[in-house]
């Protein structure tokens, strides 16, 4: 499951992905966002599974935001999360089809309903999530749990791969982005991470591919653009390297 926080309060943002990890270590939050505006791009790009977005923050509002991307043709989950127990915004949570309505502060149990009700839903819907289970697929859940406990240098590295997905990120671009040499960063990469910087810039982009394979209409060129490879027959070997097949033969199994 792919999980989006926008939250304007850092803290609250952090809270919320912590009991998100407690409750399922396999939920992947891909993106998170101070505000409306940036949480609007993410979710475009990253074309999460479920959001949760506070209703009150600098600019629009969480319910502003939700209306606006009503009609972009995805399928996404959202759960308003508000310090405030006000009827008129629940009336109009309803009536956008918002799955859920969290009062801070947020528990591990509000956390955990919203989790079970989203995935009961993906699994009627959508066998993306666990057929992708039973393919040849990364890992990924597993390195993305502990991120928050890595160090800076990492969380922003890894943070610097995930919003740039259509630029290649090889390992010298994203040190100087970071204002290190790129042997300082290959190294730490691979102690904090268990893994190689380019085996886990590969298992990101492949992963992101698999998500607009299953939930887009774009053609396999067009998705070997958005996840950074110039040419589409070498992004077609690599993803048939890591998941055992083309991305067409991927995408005809997951949409049976």
């Amino acid at each position: 499951m792919r999980v989006i926080i926008i939250e304007d309060e850092e803290k609250a943002r952090q809270l919320i992905m912590h009991l998100l990890y407690a409750v399922d270590e396999q939920i992947r939050v891909v993106g998170q966002a101070g505000n409306a505006e940036e949480g609007k791009k993410l979710i475009q790009s990253m074309l999460p599974d479920v959001v949760f977005l506070d209703i009150k923050m600098p600019g629009k509002t969480g319910i502003e935001l939700v209306r606006e991307l009503a009609d972009s043709g995805y399928h996404i989950q959202y759960f308003i999360i508000s310090g405030y127990d006000e009827f008129s915004y629940a009336q109009e949570a309803i009536e956008l089809g918002i799955k859920g309505y969290i009062l801070k502060p947020v528990s591990y149990r509000d956390i955990e309903h919203a989790v079970n009700k989203a995935r009961q839903e993906l699994t009627g819907i959508s066998l993306g999530a666990e057929e992708r289970r039973r393919l040849p697929v990364m890992e990924l859940g597993d390195l993305f749990v502990d991120l928050d406990e890595k160090c800076p240098m990492i969380k922003k590295a890894v943070e610097y791969i995930c919003k740039n997905m259509s630029l290649p990120c090889n390992l010298s671009d994203t040190a100087y982005e970071l204002n290190i040499s790129s042997e300082y960063l290959s190294r730490n990469f691979h102690e904090e991470m268990g893994i190689t910087f380019m085996a886990f810039v590969r298992m990101v982009k492949i992963d992101y591919a698999c998500v607009l394979l299953e939930k887009t209409d774009m053609k396999i060129y067009e998705i070997a653009k958005a996840t950074g490879y110039k040419n589409d027959k070498y992004f077609c070997n690599t993803f048939k390297k890591v998941m055992g097949m083309q991305p067409q033969k991927y995408r005809n199994r997951i949409r049976k």
